[in-house]
């Protein structure tokens, strides 16, 4: 068994390890390899990125992904090796290397990245210390039917319009300025933010903008994001990534409108589902239940305390 740091000639074995693993991690989208090497290897400028392979007669058998940011105390783990090669030599070996390179780098905790996970998985980590935080609340997977749709409701003074890019109408920087007031971490420049969007447009093809602006003034006070994406497993499913509202526009009916909004354009398109990631302790999970959001699957948040 050999670690080596990843190096670019590497990149088509790594992404067919990843397309092997992801195979075991249900709603898991289908990516080629460039959308995966930008997706998991190319980061933005806010984020430090380390890659450790794990070989076996020459042969890629494990990786590990390491995503910092500078301004933050965590690391998140995208852990590569198939469920059944888990508990065989070399898997801890390339976690230990993992915990043992974020320790050099002065980090606290590692978290795991956040997937729906098969039990087993779950299992091998709490074996090597992993344990479900306390500060980060389960993950949720909700599903809702796009059938029998309600007639949309109109709200007075606010437009509301979809784009299917950030050029033109709307721009990374409107919708940055809404998650920035959204998120109130100081630990976040606005800079970053438009990176982090205009990162994201790219990477996903097939990605909807849902925008509220005020009629007078044209601010943008609220979006929503939608991805139709072809899973591994061979089915599509349309995803709503994102409801941000800003604080002085909440409680007046405008994450809902995005809402349905979205729910008629994605059932325009084909599509008889609309799933959603949130967090247990997530108030607006209540929103997502009146809509019709219903849970499918929760997930732990797994951490590793770095002594």
């Amino acid at each position: 068994m050999e670690i080596k740091r990843y190096e670019d000639h590497q990149l088509e074995e790594l992404y067919q390890l990843w397309r092997e693993v992801i195979k075991e991690r249900p709603y898991m989208a289908e990516k080629d390899m460039e959308g995966f090497e930008a997706t998991h290897l190319k980061t933005s400028k806010s984020i430090e990125l380390r890659c450790f392979t794990l070989y076996d007669n020459s042969k890629l058998i494990g990786a590990s992904i390491i995503m910092m940011r500078p301004k933050e105390a965590g690391t998140s783990l995208d852990f590569l090796v198939p469920e059944e090669r888990l508990h065989r030599e070399g898997s801890k070996e390339l976690l230990e290397r993992s915990i043992e390179y974020c320790k050099e780098k002065g980090r606290s905790e590692i978290t795991l990245s956040p997937n729906i996970y098969p039990q087993g998985v779950i299992d091998f980590f709490k074996e090597q210390g992993f344990e479900k935080s306390e500060d980060c609340p389960s993950g949720l997977w909700m599903k809702k039917d796009l059938e029998d749709l309600s007639e949309q409701k109109t709200l007075e003074g606010i437009d509301i319009f979809a784009v299917e890019d950030l050029e033109g109408t709307v721009s990374a920087r409107d919708l940055a300025k809404v998650h920035l007031d959204y998120s109130d971490q100081d630990n976040f420049e606005l800079e970053d933010i438009i990176d982090i969007f205009e990162k994201r447009d790219k990477e996903i093809d097939n990605i909807l903008y849902g925008i509220a602006k005020l009629e007078e003034g044209d601010e943008v006070v609220a979006f929503s994001r939608t991805v139709f994406l072809d899973l591994l497993r061979g089915d599509s499913i349309a995803q709503n990534i994102g409801l941000v509202v800003k604080k002085e526009h909440r409680n007046k009916g405008i994450g809902e409108a995005l809402l349905q909004d979205s729910f008629h354009r994605a059932e325009e398109r084909g599509y008889h589902k609309m799933y959603i990631s949130t967090h247990s302790k997530n108030p607006a999970q209540r929103l997502y239940r009146r809509v019709g959001f219903e849970l499918e699957k929760e997930h732990p948040v797994l951490t590793y305390e770095i002594e």
